[in-house]
Parts: structure tokens; C-alpha cells; sequence
């Protein structure tokens, strides 16, 4: 993975957690990553004052980025304990049902690159990843079917709309026909009377 392709993957971490756009995050900022990641709060707390290079309490966006790449990085030196050969026979779309991945993530290729450097680099938090990308697709699998559905409730409600103004206007041009053959009538009989 590039430098900047984790640089990419560290802002979205970072904006995920700093949902309240402060511009830094705070260790109950971190608490956002529990539902999809393995670690409970004190461990959270442990990453955080490990990101934490001043001391500040305070994680600045500059500081995750330089922190995060250093984090990654420090997973390379134990290769050889970890590391599993680049010809695995397991590959992503095996482990991770890609085609299901697919529907959901646009970088689905990003997504496989960080994959592969996870099993090679620290296969120990492989299973982590990938209930990671399991909840995220699913999550994003029920915001596309609840995005159609309200996309068919409103082509519904349309097309009843639409019926509706269509029932009236053929009631009123029915009205008006009805009005002018009684006006019509009328003058007839007027004019009949008149002779």
C-alpha cells in the first residue's frame, strides 16, 4: 500500500471518529471503532495515548496521519514471524465473498491491497479486517435496500399523485362539458321563447 493510500484510509478513520468536525479527537471519540473492532475500552485507551505523541489528551488530524503511518509501518519489521508467503492459496474473494463486497465498496481494489497487507504483515488481526468489512458492507447493504425502498415509496407515491390529479382534472373537464350543455340548453330555450 502506498504512503498515500494509507494517508486515505487514516482521514477516514479520522473523520469517522470526529463526528462533531472539532478538528481533533479525544479518546471517547475513539469509542466509534468499538462495534468494529475487537478491543475494549481500555484497550482503545492504550491506542489512543500510543497516537498521542505530545500528551495532549488531544489527537490533531496532522498527528493521527503521521502517528497512523507509523503504527502500520511497525507491523513490517515482524514479517517473519507473521508474515505469510505472497503465494498464499487463500486469496480475498475466498475469505471475503467478494462478489458481496463488490455491491457494497467502489474501491473494492484498495480494499483487497490493505486486505493482502494486513495477512502478510500482521495476520494475527486478519479476522479482525475482516468482520470489519463484514459489517461495513452489511451496513452499507441495508443503506442502499432502505435508499430503494424509499426510492419505490416515492415512485408510488408519484404515479398516486399523478392518478389523483389526472381523476380530478378529468372530473372538472366533466363538470365544465356538463355546465356548458346546461348554459347551452338554456340560451336554446331562451332564444326558442323569444320567437
Amino acid at each position: 500500500m502506498t504512503e498515500a493510500e494509507i494517508q486515505r484510509q487514516a482521514e477516514l478513520i479520522f473523520r469517522q471518529c470526529d463526528q462533531d468536525n472539532k478538528g481533533y479527537l479525544v479518546p471517547d471519540d475513539l469509542r466509534v471503532l468499538l462495534d468494529f473492532i475487537p478491543m475494549d475500552e481500555c484497550q482503545l485507551e492504550d491506542v489512543f495515548v500510543s497516537l498521542d505523541a505530545d500528551k495532549d489528551g488531544k489527537l490533531t488530524l496532522a498527528e493521527f496521519l503521521s502517528r497512523f503511518g507509523q503504527y502500520l509501518n511497525a507491523g513490517r519489521s515482524r514479517d517473519s514471524f507473521y508474515g505469510q508467503p505472497e503465494g498464499s492459496d487463500d486469496s480475498f474473494e475466498e475469505n471475503m465473498g467478494a462478489c458481496e463486497i463488490k455491491e457494497c465498496l467502489e474501491d473494492v481494489e484498495l480494499v483487497e491491497e490493505i486486505w493482502k497487507q494486513v495477512r502478510r504483515e500482521n495476520p494475527s488481526l486478519l479476522p479482525d479486517f475482516e468482520k470489519l468489512l463484514t459489517k461495513i458492507s452489511e451496513k452499507l447493504q441495508r443503506s442502499k435496500d432502505e435508499y430503494h425502498s424509499i426510492e419505490n415509496e416515492m415512485r408510488i407515491r408519484k404515479n398516486a399523485h399523478e392518478d389523483e390529479i389526472r381523476r380530478l382534472y378529468e372530473e372538472v373537464e366533466s363538470q365544465i362539458k356538463c355546465e356548458s350543455q346546461k348554459m347551452i340548453e338554456k340560451v336554446s330555450v331562451q332564444f326558442r321563447s323569444l320567437f
